[in-house]
């Protein structure tokens, strides 16, 4: 399915995350990151990135947990980009950092999402909507989740090898990309 499909729209990610047994999002970010020379591009270390997607994984919830904004969910938005961008032939638009940045924010964009929504969070005054001073609360949250990760776990922290200009690059793209995912900011 991955070798024959994964760059089609039609790329069935249920069917997918029964044959990964639930966890599909640790295979979709890898095998986007291969097809998209991520680590052929980039000082990468291949262990971390692998440790980095199934940790990543088990910030989301499944779909027991949550309906829609669960691992299932963003192992769909990343191949779709991934579709996207290879399938809809606009790749050579994207330089490698862009690769890389729009599928980092696919993996992470939910990262530890609740199933509520940025309203409730504000109007219920939690922490979530107290640290993030109600502005793009969940967004914010997914973002921090994502690049703790990366941050404070040694093994983890696949950018390591990346120079630190190119890390401020990208993590001011992973930052603006998944911001953008709050419709109230539109």
């Amino acid at each position: 399915l991955l070798r024959t499909e994964f760059h089609l729209w039609s790329f069935d990610i249920f069917m997918f995350a029964r044959v990964s047994q639930g966890r599909p999002l640790r295979f979709i970010g890898w095998e986007a990151f291969c097809r998209g020379s991520c680590f052929s591009e980039f000082a990468i270390d291949p262990g971390k990135a692998a440790a980095f997607f199934c940790e990543v994984e088990k910030l989301y919830l499944t779909e027991e947990g949550t309906p829609y904004h669960n691992n299932l969910h963003a192992a769909d938005v990343t191949q779709t980009l991934h579709a996207l961008i290879v399938g809809g032939s606009i790749d050579k638009f994207f330089d490698p950092m862009d690769i890389l940045g729009l599928t980092l924010a696919g993996v992470i964009h939910d990262a530890g999402h609740d199933g509520r929504t940025n309203s409730f969070h504000v109007n219920l005054q939690d922490n979530l909507a107290l640290t993030y001073n109600d502005k793009n609360v969940l967004e914010s949250f997914h973002l921090s989740q994502g690049f703790k990760l990366l941050a404070n776990q040694q093994n983890t922290n696949f950018l390591q090898g990346l120079p630190i200009e190119q890390i401020k690059v990208l993590r001011r793209e992973v930052i603006s990309m998944v911001l953008a995912t709050d419709l109230a900011s539109h």
